[in-house]
């Protein structure tokens, strides 16, 4: 039994310092939003940076919510099958492109990956969390 915050169905609340110890921990993660009136959800190769989640996209859909500027919801997430145990980190906030040289230059440094192999050009895309929440499932005992 924990003595830490709880949410209406028993899962305990992860404070803010913890939810950014989560993403600081992971570097897959995925980014939901509305895409022709319909919610998708796909998964990025990111990094924390400067309190904002970074990655990189081509041209599509991603790449489009971020020129609109429009809200998005990121998760990070871990599973734990052998204790019964998992987290869940949500960031919401809008997502935008950098376009910034400098910005760019800097988030170049910082190695993440893509999953596209080929010459597409790939564009920088940050979001700026209005709020990051998480949830911890306890340990079955």
């Amino acid at each position: 039994m924990t003595d830490r915050p709880t949410d209406h169905a028993g899962m305990e609340v992860l404070g803010h310092a913890e939810c950014l110890r989560l993403l600081w921990s992971h570097q897959v993660g995925r980014i939901g939003f509305i895409d022709a009136g319909e919610p998708q959800i796909l998964p990025v190769h990111y990094r924390l940076h400067d309190g904002r989640v970074v990655f990189r996209s081509a041209v599509g859909a991603k790449l489009d919510a971020a020129m609109r500027q429009a809200p998005v919801a990121f998760e990070v997430d871990g599973v734990d099958d052998e204790r019964g145990s998992g987290w869940s980190v949500i960031v919401h906030g809008t997502a935008a492109e950098v376009d910034n040289e400098e910005e760019t230059a800097a988030l170049d440094s910082l190695g993440v990956e893509s999953w596209l192999q080929g010459s597409q050009p790939l564009r920088w895309i940050q979001i700026r969390p209005t709020e990051i929440t998480g949830r911890r499932l306890p340990v079955r005992g």
